[in-house]
């Protein structure tokens, strides 16, 4: 019994956890965790749904939005849609949108919660050693990060953010002209 009553409590306070994160304040990207100096971002291995792996490292050359997230987490559900819709506005622009998720789950259960959200923009990906969230330091989900076309990350995001925003889009834009 014990047992049991230690794993309500823990679900009890992942769900407030989650509901804290979906009511919070959303702050504009400039606001956010932003670094006043760049840092290079890890060597991360990713696992393609369809098979394969690809490293973040591939995607050099390009600023890449790289979003963790997972399926159970509610906060990721209502901030996805929003992710998909910035790649659809920067498609023409060398910036690419990567969810990446921490589920321990398959491939298909994945796919097919994408699925269910809709999402048809963004290259997901998985990771279910969690590797990338221990390299990067992320502390809960959903967590972004915003890595330059060097491999630099220049800004962090915990938490819902409403990634289509004009003001976003901008600063990656931007990021793109600075970079590339």
């Amino acid at each position: 019994m014990v047992v049991q009553r230690v794993s309500i409590a823990v679900v009890g306070a992942i769900l407030l956890w989650s509901a804290g994160m979906l009511m919070a304040p959303r702050a504009a990207i400039a606001q956010a965790a932003n670094l006043t100096d760049p840092r290079p971002v890890p060597p991360i291995n990713m696992e393609q749904l369809g098979g394969g792996t690809v490293e973040l490292a591939d995607f050099s050359g390009n600023v890449v939005v790289l979003n963790l997230f997972a399926t159970w987490c509610a906060p990721c559900r209502h901030e996805m849609p929003s992710l998909d819709r910035l790649q659809a506005k920067v498609a023409d622009q060398p910036i690419t949108v990567i969810a990446l998720s921490i589920d321990r789950v398959g491939a298909d259960r994945i796919q097919a919660w994408m699925d269910d959200l809709g999402v048809q923009h963004l290259t997901t990906l998985h990771d279910r050693t969690m590797q990338a969230a221990q390299a990067l330091g992320a502390p809960g989900l959903p967590a972004t990060y915003i890595i330059d076309g060097r491999g630099m990350e220049r800004a962090r995001v915990f938490g819902v953010e409403e990634w289509d925003a004009d003001g976003i889009v901008q600063m990656l834009t931007a990021l793109v002209s600075e970079t590339g």
